[in-house]
């Protein structure tokens, strides 16, 4: 199979690539949630990783995500409670409860 990386930071997307970029299935590209850079149904599973916390439209990115998976397909999101956020104090540190 294939895996597709989107990353809105160029900066990571730098690193990304230069740690990543042998990796003959793997294509990493830039965009952002709110306007995935991929074709309607077009992907089986999508993950996104303690990242919904930066996203400036969450509504607009998960309306991009049922765009781009196949019916049936999975979406995993892996983040943080609110509480852990304020508790560790990282909702002051740029990420968005």
């Amino acid at each position: 199979g294939q895996v597709t990386g989107v990353e809105r930071s160029a900066a990571m997307l730098v690193r990304a690539r230069r740690r990543f970029g042998r990796e003959p299935r793997l294509r990493l590209i830039s965009g952002s949630p709110e306007a995935l850079p991929l074709d309607a149904s077009s992907i089986d599973k999508a993950v996104s990783v303690h990242s919904l916390y930066f996203w400036p439209d969450p509504a607009a990115g998960f309306r991009e995500l049922a765009r781009v998976l196949r019916p049936g397909g999975t979406l995993t999101l892996c983040l943080e409670p609110p509480e852990e956020l304020a508790r560790t104090g990282m909702a002051g540190r740029g990420f968005r409860a």
